[in-house]
């Protein structure tokens, strides 16, 4: 299973084949029409073979444009499960300080009584 960042850079590299390949085909077409006797006839595969160079382009931002948004989501997904755990052990905590405070006045009064308790008896 790939991540995210395989994702990413399988569309950068794809994308950035595509834009070699679409300079390649356009310097090809250009040289071919700079030297050729009917340059005007190579015009409409020149052409043609520009656009599909460019869609192929476009294809690739838009393959790494819905990577990204979908490595976005995933990031927010991973804050947003972050912060729930977070608020969850926020008050578990609080719990727990509350019941050791709970125990500790307890022994505090407890304590007291016996205090309390042993000096009548020894008086």
């Amino acid at each position: 299973m790939s991540t995210p960042l395989d994702s990413l850079v399988t569309v950068g590299t794809r994308s950035q084949e595509a834009a070699t390949a679409a300079m390649r085909s356009w310097t090809e077409g250009a040289q071919a029409l700079a030297g050729a006797q009917s340059a005007m006839a190579d015009v409409p595969d020149l052409y043609a073979s520009y656009l599909d160079a460019v869609r192929k382009v476009l294809a690739g931002q838009r393959q790494l444009a819905d990577a990204l948004v979908s490595a976005a989501q995933t990031a927010q997904s991973v804050t947003n499960q972050f912060t729930r755990a977070t608020e969850t052990a926020l008050d578990a905590l609080q719990a727990a300080t509350t019941s050791v405070a709970s125990v500790a006045k307890t022994a505090s009064e407890q304590s007291s009584a016996l205090t309390r308790a042993a000096t009548s008896a020894t008086n």
